[in-house]
């Protein structure tokens, strides 16, 4: 099994990646993506992806860092400084695998009013993905209006998934028609018939499973922290159920 998405730089796992990555080995877990979503973020999944084997990192810009959740904070920098600096690291090794996480969030009132700052850091990381012909991490939430028009725009070049998907069926069938694949984790094992309904319908080819570790820890562990790769299983299970 592979984990999709997880965040291995994050706080939960200092001085324990080491063991975190023993758990996921020992249930099957053979690779995994660590997300580096701002510029420091970017270089300490960098730096893990260097020294184990089994991962690799994604870097990019979160579309809540205008809200004021990113590392950085609400003014990190303008689209065209970020895109210079994720450049520098993508190039600096062959353990970049993608561009992301990127995309729009509006699920926050803070982060729905920073909507037109959103969208042109979102189109700048997709023009640097096509520029170094990286797939993209898409993190889109209560966003798929304005969202999937900007993916157009790049569907024919570029491939990439809608992380964390928890949009409904006629969301998931416009990202499917555009190429894209989605991203399944444990928000997928909560018991939302909706959600289910959904998963049903996807083609298997078309799904990724990831754990967004730390963080939505799956059923039977829901509710604990830090999630891990290791739990990508619970996500793969319930996936087979449906």
């Amino acid at each position: 099994m592979i984990d999709s998405h997880c965040h291995l730089e994050f706080d939960d796992f200092v001085g324990q990646v080491d063991e975190v990555l023993a758990r996921a080995s020992a249930v099957g877990v053979v690779q995994m993506l660590t997300i580096g979503c701002s510029l420091s973020r970017a270089e300490a999944a960098i730096q893990i992806a260097q020294q184990h084997e089994q991962v690799f990192a994604a870097i990019g810009v979160h579309p809540e860092t205008y809200g004021g959740d990113g590392q950085e904070g609400p003014d990190l920098v303008d689209p065209d400084q970020a895109v210079v600096r994720l450049r520098e690291l993508a190039q600096s090794t062959d353990r970049v695998k993608a561009i992301g996480e990127c995309g729009l969030d509006y699920h926050r009132p803070e982060h729905a009013a920073t909507a037109e700052q959103q969208k042109p850091l979102l189109r700048a990381q997709l023009e640097l993905a096509r520029e170094l012909g990286l797939p993209v991490v898409f993190h889109i939430r209560e966003a798929f209006d304005d969202a999937l028009p900007i993916l157009a725009d790049y569907a024919d070049e570029l491939r990439g998934v809608v992380h964390s998907f928890t949009g409904d069926l006629f969301e998931a069938k416009q990202v499917l028609e555009q190429g894209w694949s989605i991203g399944l984790n444990g928000i997928h094992t909560f018991g939302d018939a909706s959600l289910d309904e959904v998963v049903q319908e996807l083609p298997l080819d078309r799904i990724l499973l990831e754990t967004d570790a730390p963080f939505l820890t799956p059923v039977p562990h829901r509710g604990k922290r830090p999630n891990e790769p290791a739990h990508v299983i619970h996500v793969a299970e319930k996936v087979a159920e449906l």
